[in-house]
């Protein structure tokens, strides 16, 4: 993701930062509840595991579900990088998929607020894909925290797979 000389990384695919902002609300959709993707379900996964120990006399899947809520929290923070609501137009923007989504929840009662919000939404993402609220540096550390924050997730559901695979095996 941060590497420089590789055409797909993002430094050099959003090198003039266009197209930057929709990206980075896909990631915050893709992780959190809040959007139309659902969010990462790490912690539903750690709730089963819960539930498993229980019923299949497993303690040691009920310790694994601190882990995955643990890895929860981390994605939650990805998503927090991604779309800071320190930055007071991803904080509009998120508002406005919150309230697409609980529209959509409303069913036919709540369709005309989900289709005013969501048109307001895809012209202040167009517009920001354009003009991006970042500067050059700051889209640069925002890449490198990024980077680093994916790197520890892989690495902290790697290990937390083995180790459930190993808790399994006892």
């Amino acid at each position: 993701m941060t590497d420089e000389r590789d055409p797909k990384g993002w430094p050099r695919a959003f090198g003039e930062r266009r197209g930057l902002v929709g990206a980075l609300f896909t990631v915050w959709e893709n992780v959190t509840p809040a959007g139309m993707e659902g969010g990462h379900l790490r912690g539903l996964f750690a709730d089963a595991l819960t539930e498993a120990a229980v019923l299949l006399e497993l303690p040691a899947l009920a310790e694994q579900a601190s882990t995955w809520r643990g890895i929860a929290e981390r994605w939650a923070e990805l998503a927090e990088a991604a779309v800071p609501v320190s930055i007071a137009e991803f904080a509009w923007m998120r508002g406005l998929v919150s309230a697409v989504s609980a529209g959509v929840r409303e069913g036919d009662a709540g369709q005309d607020a989900a289709a005013a919000a969501g048109d307001e939404m895809w012209k202040l993402r167009e517009h920001y894909n354009d003009e991006t609220p970042f500067t050059d540096a700051e889209a640069r550390d925002l890449f490198r925290t990024m980077g680093t924050m994916i790197r520890d997730i892989h690495s902290a559901e790697t290990a937390a797979i083995r180790e459930l695979s190993e808790a399994l095996m006892e």
